[in-house]
């Protein structure tokens, strides 16, 4: 992993680079794919630090909305199973406040043990493949651009190409 500020140039540049992507590929991509088309953007960003290494990334944690739930066993995949065995199906998913990418059939509550999160949603795969991320949680409703980074982060941190794949979906 990168660490703060190996990252050279400024955010300026690193915008400036952006804008030059979008221009030579013109496909619609959104801001936050944009920004991680930039070599290195995404280590930056998995670091929680901005291109230049000055400015920490926001980090948004979604509390448990429903706290008197009770909590269940957490039946979790792996994402090495999920690729090696090729799975196909949907799947939900937490990225808890160590940034760690947690996939199950269970409650997104029993998935989390009920703490906070960094994101939380659907998952679908098909043949080990992950087709999209979305943000689809009852007990934890997370949204907007801090929800994204930190999910597409930890799904492609587990080995998954997560460029292009997350929506939200309320």
């Amino acid at each position: 992993m990168l660490r703060a500020g190996e990252i050279k140039g400024t955010i300026s540049d690193q915008f400036r680079d952006v804008g030059q992507l979008v221009q030579q590929r013109p496909q619609v991509l959104s801001p936050f794919a944009a920004v991680l088309a930039v070599p290195g953007a995404s280590q930056a960003l998995a670091v929680g630090t901005v291109a230049s290494g000055e400015m920490p990334l926001p980090s948004v944690k979604f509390n448990n909305l429903a706290p008197n739930d009770p909590i269940g066993y957490a039946n979790t995949f792996s994402a090495n199973k999920i690729i090696q065995q090729e799975y196909s199906g949907k799947l939900n998913y937490v990225v808890n406040t160590d940034s760690k990418l947690i996939l199950g059939k269970s409650p997104h509550i029993s998935l989390s043990g009920g703490a906070d999160v960094f994101a939380a949603g659907e998952a679908k795969f098909v043949n080990g493949q992950l087709k999209y991320i979305n943000n689809d949680s009852g007990h934890y409703k997370p949204s907007g651009a801090t929800a994204e980074t930190s999910a597409t982060n930890a799904f492609s941190n587990a080995g998954f190409n997560s460029l292009n794949k997350y929506f939200e979906k309320h």
